[in-house]
C-alpha cells in the first residue's frame, strides 16, 4: 500500500497521511493475497473492510521538510557509519480524514478491490460476488453473479480489462476457476490445475486479451482468443505465488520465497531476479511493474547504473 502512494506522489509526508487514513478504518482480516485498497489519485482511495467500502479523502501536510546528508561510505572501527552518513528529518503537520462507507450489497468480506483509469470501481467478496460501480456522473452499477461449484468462501480476484469498458475476468481460489464476464454475464469459465491466487490482463497491446493466473508455484497464461486458451504454463522451483503484476511484454511474479522473477512475455523465459526482496513473505505487489534505468558518470571516478524495476 504505501508503495503504491509513493508511486502516485513523490512525498514521505503524504504517505504518512495516507497511512494515517488507513488506520482510523475498522478492519476485517481478509485474505493474505488479497488488496483492499484502491488509489484514485492524491486525494482519494477506496479501503475495502467486512462487506462495506470506504472512501477516504485525506486532507494531505500543508508543508513537509526533509533533510538528508549523502553518506561518504566510510565507517568507524566498529562499524557505525560516520556523522556524515545519511540523517532525515521529517515534519508533518495534523491531518483531517474524510471517510465514508457503502454497503455496496455485499454480503460476505470483500477480497479485493480494484479502480482503473477508465473510472470503474470494482469489488469482489469471498463468495464470488462482483459488484462494479463508475464513478463518473451518472454513476451506473452492475452485479456479476457468482457461477461457483462449491459453497465455501474464501479468495477470489478481480481484473478489468485494459480496453474493454464491459469485460473483466475473476479468480476463485477454493473453485479452482477463472471466469469471464460481459456486463453482468458470465461468458467463459476455465478451470486451473492448481488453486488461484492472483489475476491480471495484460496491459494494452497485442498482449490485451491475454490473463495471467499464479496457481501455487506455477504460472498459467491464458489467451482468450484462442479455442483452447492455456497457451503455456511455467512452474518454478520456489514454494507458493502469491504476488503478479504484468503488462505487455512482462510479468513479475513473487512469494513465499522472497524472489521477484521477471518474465519476458514474447519468449516466457526469466530475463531477471531479486533475491530477498524483503525480510518475509511477499503477498502482493501494489504498483505496475515498470523499468527504469539510469546511469551517472562522475569524471576521474566511476560510474554508478542503477535499475529500478
Amino acid at each position: 500500500f504505501l508503495e503504491a502512494m509513493a508511486s502516485k506522489q513523490r512525498d514521505v509526508g503524504a504517505v504518512i497521511a495516507y497511512r494515517t487514513a488507513v488506520d482510523i478504518l475498522p478492519v476485517s482480516p481478509g485474505s493474505i493475497n488479497g488488496c483492499r485498497v484502491a488509489v484514485v489519485d492524491e486525494e482519494q482511495i477506496y479501503v475495502a473492510s467486512h462487506s462495506r467500502v470506504y472512501s477516504v479523502r485525506p486532507t494531505l501536510p500543508a508543508t513537509v521538510t526533509t533533510t538528508a546528508a549523502e553518506s561518504d561510505g566510510t565507517e568507524d572501527i566498529d562499524g557505525s557509519a560516520e556523522k556524515a552518513g545519511l540523517q532525515m528529518s521529517v515534519t508533518v503537520s495534523s491531518q483531517q480524514h474524510e471517510v465514508k462507507s457503502d454497503t455496496c450489497g455485499h454480503n460476505a468480506e470483500i477480497q479485493t478491490l480494484v479502480y482503473d483509469t477508465k473510472g470503474r470501481l470494482g469489488s469482489i467478496d469471498a463468495s464470488g460476488r462482483v459488484i462494479v460501480r463508475t464513478t463518473a456522473t451518472p454513476a451506473t452499477s452492475y452485479t456479476c453473479i457468482p457461477t461457483t461449484r462449491i459453497a465455501e468462501h474464501g479468495w477470489t480476484g478481480l481484473a478489468f480489462h485494459p480496453q474493454e469498458t464491459n469485460t473483466l475476468a475473476t479468480a476463485d481460489f477454493f473453485d479452482q476457476s477463472v471466469a469471464l464476464y460481459d456486463g453482468d454475464t458470465c461468458v467463459r469459465k476455465l478451470y486451473t490445475i492448481s488453486r488461484p491466487t492472483q489475476v491480471s490482463y495484460h496491459q494494452p497491446g497485442s498482449a490485451a486479451s491475454v490473463i495471467t493466473v499464479t496457481e501455487h508455484n506455477s504460472i498459467s497464461i491464458w489467451d482468450m482468443r484462442e479455442h483452447n486458451p492455456r497457451v503455456q504454463r511455467i512452474s518454478l522451483a520456489g514454494g507458493q505465488l502469491y504476488g503478479l503484476c504484468a503488462d505487455a511484454n512482462q510479468v513479475a511474479v513473487t512469494g513465499v520465497d522472497k524472489i521477484v522473477t521477471v518474465f519476458d512475455t514474447r519468449r516466457w523465459v526469466p530475463f531477471g531476479r531479486w533475491t530477498s526482496s524483503l525480510k518475509y513473505e511477499v503477498f502482493h505487489f501494489c504498483s505496475p511493474l515498470h523499468t527504469h534505468t539510469h546511469t551517472h558518470t562522475h569524471t576521474h571516478t566511476h560510474t554508478h547504473t542503477h535499475t529500478h524495476t
